[in-house]
C-alpha cells in the first residue's frame, strides 16, 4: 500500500496476504495479491501528527490501544472518535519484469473509545479498525514469453477489533495495563487468470470467501521517574485467523493468518509547560509471516497437491520502526492551540524469494523503505471538547486524520 499488512504483487502461482500485530503464519493466494499496510499506527490525530510516537505519552482514551497503562493518567472520563482517509500506492511485478503501480483509497471511522478513571484504576472500551481495503485490478495484459496473459483480481477485506482495557497504578510512579480484544475479519478474494497462445486459450480462477474471528492481547507499563519524564513499554499479541483458500484446480488450502507480534518502547520528555518530545521504537516480527507459508510449485502440476510448505525459499525481514514527534502548546487569546510534527521510518517488510527460480525471483522482490513525515494541529472546544487534525505523507502513503475528544 508501494507501503505495508503494502505491496500489491502479481504472483501467477502464489503469494500471501498477512494482517496486523501478533505471531504469525500466512495465507496463500494466487493472481494479483494485495499486501496492504494494516493499521499498526497508534490511533488518534494527536498521535499521528507526532509521527505515531505515543507509547510514552498515552494520556487520553486512545491509550486503550497504544498503551493501556497510560489510562491511569486520566482524571475524568472521556470519549474519543477518529476518522481516517488513506491513500496508498501498491506495486505489481510481472513475470517479464514490468512494474505496475496502483493507488487505492479508504475512508472510515477507524477508532472509537471510552475511558473512565476510578481511584488508582481505570477501564476503557474501544473499537479499532485494523484494515479496511477494497481493491480491484482489471485486465492486466502482458507477454512474458510466447504467451499472452490476462489477469483480473478483486479483494475486499475488513477487520475490526472490539476490546476492553484495564489499568492500575501499582506505585506512585508505576502503572500497569492490559487489554483483550476480539477481532472479526471478513475476507473476499477472487482472481481470474487467462493464458492465451496462438492456438488456444484457457482460464483459471482462485478464491477466498471467509469470515473469521480471533482474540488479541496487549500488556504494558508506564513508568514516571520524574514529573517531566515518562517511559512506556508495550507487548502486543495479535489475532490468528483460520481461513480457506481454493486454488484454480479446486484444491482447498487451509491456513492460519497470524498477525506479527510487536514489542514497543516509548519515552516522552516534557520541557517546561509547553513542549513535549516523544520517541517510540517498535520491533515488528514480520518473519512470523512465512513460518507456515505454502507456495505453488509448478513442477508438481498434475499431482494431488502442488502446494509446498516454505522452508527458506521465501523470507521477510523483521523490522525496527522509529517514530519521533513533538507537541508545542501556544496560548492564543486564552485558547490553547497545539502544534505538532513528527517522523516515521517504515523499513521494507515485503516477502521476497531467496533462491534461483526465475519466475519467483522476478515477482517476489524486496521493496523500498519509506520515510513518512507528519504534522497537525489541535485545540479545545468549550470546557470539555477537543478537536485534532493530522496529515502523514511519504512516498507510499498519504493519510489525513480527524479526531475528537469529549471529557465528561
Amino acid at each position: 500500500m508501494k507501503t505495508m499488512k503494502k505491496q500489491l504483487r502479481l504472483a501467477v502461482f502464489t503469494a500471501i496476504i498477512a494482517i496486523l500485530p501478533s505471531s504469525a503464519q500466512a495465507m496463500v493466494v494466487s493472481g494479483p495479491d494485495i499486501l496492504p499496510d494494516f493499521q499498526f499506527n497508534n490511533p488518534g490525530a494527536r498521535s499521528n501528527a507526532m509521527g505515531g510516537a505515543f507509547i510514552g505519552v498515552a494520556d487520553d482514551a486512545t491509550a486503550a490501544f497504544a498503551n493501556p497503562a497510560g489510562l491511569t493518567i486520566l482524571t475524568r472520563a472521556e470519549s474519543s472518535i477518529e476518522f481516517k482517509n488513506s491513500l496508498h500506492t501498491s506495486q505489481i511485478y510481472l513475470e517479464n519484469g514490468q512494474k505496475y503501480e496502483f493507488d487505492h483509497a479508504s475512508f472510515g471511522t477507524s477508532f472509537i473509545g471510552y475511558a473512565a478513571p476510578k481511584g488508582k484504576n481505570a477501564i476503557a472500551l474501544y473499537r479499532h479498525e485494523l484494515v479496511n481495503l477494497s481493491e480491484k485490478v482489471d485486465k492486466i495484459s502482458y507477454t512474458p514469453n510466447i504467451t499472452t496473459r490476462l489477469v483480473n483480481s478483486e479483494l475486499d477485506i475488513k477487520a475490526i477489533t472490539y476490546g476492553a482495557a484495564f489499568a492500575a497504578k501499582l506505585l506512585n510512579s508505576l502503572s500497569a495495563g492490559f487489554s483483550v480484544g476480539f477481532t472479526s475479519m471478513d475476507y473476499y478474494y477472487l482472481s481470474d487468470y487467462t493464458v492465451a497462445t496462438n492456438q488456444s486459450s484457457f482460464g483459471t480462477n482462485s478464491r477466498v470467501n471467509s469470515t473469521a474471528s480471533a482474540e488479541n492481547y496487549t500488556a504494558s507499563i508506564l513508568y514516571s521517574p520524574a514529573g517531566f519524564l515518562n517511559i512506556g513499554a508495550v507487548y502486543r499479541y495479535g489475532p490468528e485467523f483460520d481461513t480457506t483458500y481454493i486454488d484454480s484446480s479446486g484444491n482447498e488450502v487451509k491456513n492460519v493468518i497470524n498477525v506479527p507480534d510487536i514489542y514497543g518502547l516509548g519515552i516522552s520528555l516534557r520541557i517546561g509547560s509547553d513542549l513535549t518530545i516523544a520517541c517510540d521504537v517498535n520491533r515488528v516480527m514480520y518473519s512470523d509471516l512465512v513460518d507456515d507459508f505454502y507456495f505453488f510449485d509448478s513442477t508438481l502440476v498434475g499431482t494431488k497437491n502442488p502446494w509446498v510448505r516454505n522452508g527458506s525459499q521465501f523470507q521477510v525481514n523483521d523490522t525496527t520502526e522509529v517514530h519521533v514527534g513533538f507537541e508545542y502548546i501556544l496560548d492564543l487569546a486564552g485558547t490553547p492551540v497545539a502544534l505538532r510534527g513528527g517522523y516515521f521510518n517504515k523499513p521494507d517488510h515485503t516477502i521476497h524469494y531467496t533462491e534461483t527460480r526465475l519466475t519467483y525471483l522476478t515477482k517476489f522482490r524486496q521493496g523500498d523503505d519509506d520515510n513518512i513525515y507528519s504534522a497537525g494541529i489541535g485545540t479545545v472546544i468549550g470546557e470539555n471538547g477537543q478537536i485534532d487534525l493530522a496529515a502523514s505523507i511519504g512516498d507510499q502513503v498519504e493519510e489525513y486524520v480527524l479526531s475528537m475528544v469529549y471529557r465528561f
